[in-house]
């Protein structure tokens, strides 16, 4: 299950996430490997006022974070993951295989404009 942190404060807020709690929790490594093979634990970055999404829930057992949930500078919002058999979205509609057009006209620059009738332009006088 993913979480959502809505950031409460009005200035963005840096958390850093260590590798003995964050790490342990989630089951795998997180930490940003720099230089010759040295890690270094990752952070989360919230702006001011926002919402960051998608985080794993292994983020509410940082202490950091846990301490602001209760302090009301953070606020949490589970999100349900999604079925495992949704329905795709519908596709838009699929030209010929053959690349005929679907109606007589249709692919040519004058396509748009108006066969017959007004036109739309005023007339010289």
């Amino acid at each position: 299950m993913t979480v959502t942190l809505i950031n409460a404060l009005r200035r963005m807020k840096v958390v850093n996430l260590p590798h003995d709690v964050y790490c342990a929790a989630l089951g795998s490594c997180a930490c940003v490997e720099i230089g010759r093979g040295r890690r270094v634990a990752s952070s989360l970055t919230l702006p001011s006022g926002s919402a960051t999404g998608g985080l794993d829930e292994a983020v509410l057992l940082v202490p950091d974070i846990a301490r602001d949930v209760r302090a009301g500078e953070l606020r949490v919002r589970r999100e349900a993951p999604p079925p495992a058999h949704a329905r795709e979205p519908a596709s838009a509609p699929r030209r010929p295989a053959d690349g005929a057009a679907s109606h007589p006209g249709a692919g040519s620059p004058d396509a748009h404009r108006p066969t017959a009738g007004r036109t739309g332009r005023k007339k010289a006088r």
